[in-house]
């Protein structure tokens, strides 16, 4: 406060960069909460990485017969998860569970649209102001787009050492984007996935996810 009182200076609008310095990361209460800020990523970098996010899916896995007969019967109950800060970047996606390796963990949703819609709306959306999109591409001129349709697992963050995989699958001729377990996953454990961008020497993307075999960069 300018005068060092609250009650003196009325109503005032707080900026989210300074909110950002008062709020814990992770699960309050468990081994993956932390009072540590990440490090800082510039606007551009973070438009950069989404930008990049609606070609990713073109690296992950395709599913197999066995992952479909396991999503079915699993759909209905997606794992506990919530939001909450993340020291790989800004909000993240947590466990409120234990989950076993292999598990299905959440669906990535969206809007189903081809490539000519998706171009339109990227230039819509950041004529909005909005800060890069949430595309996953499913096929040559498939996208799912989450922006404004999705659910919470787009706010899954990269890590060179993930503790989920996402798979596409395809359930009566629909592509769907499964995110599965790759290990055991603990109670307050932040979701994570490797994005798989393209290699790029002359435009990196700093990475921030603080694994032990970090590489670096995103790309």
């Amino acid at each position: 406060h300018k005068t060092g009182c609250a009650r003196t200076e009325g109503y005032y609008k707080i900026p989210p960069e300074e909110k950002r310095k008062y709020v814990a990361y992770g699960i309050p209460g468990t081994s993956y909460a932390t009072d540590k800020a990440p490090a800082p990523s510039s606007r551009a970098s973070r438009a950069k990485r989404r930008e990049l996010q609606s070609r990713m899916a073109e690296y992950q896995d395709v599913a197999t017969d066995a992952d479909i007969l396991l999503y079915n019967p699993l759909k209905a109950r997606e794992k506990e998860l919530t939001i909450a800060k993340s020291k790989i970047h800004h909000y993240g996606l947590f466990a409120l569970e234990r989950i076993k390796a292999n598990e299905f963990v959440i669906q990535y949703t969206g809007e189903l649209i081809r490539q000519a819609v998706a171009d339109l709306r990227e230039r819509k959306y950041k004529a909005e102001g909005i800060d890069g999109s949430y595309m996953f591409r499913v096929g040559d001129d498939t996208i799912i787009d989450a922006t404004k349709m999705g659910n919470n697992a787009r706010l899954i963050n990269h890590s060179c050492d993930p503790n989920c995989n996402a798979k596409i699958l395809t359930i009566k001729g629909k592509k769907k984007i499964a995110i599965y377990a790759k290990r055991d996953i603990e109670f307050g454990e932040e979701i994570t996935y490797d994005y798989k961008f393209p290699i790029d020497k002359h435009d990196k993307i700093p990475c921030h996810c603080g694994a032990s075999n970090c590489r670096g960069s995103l790309n």
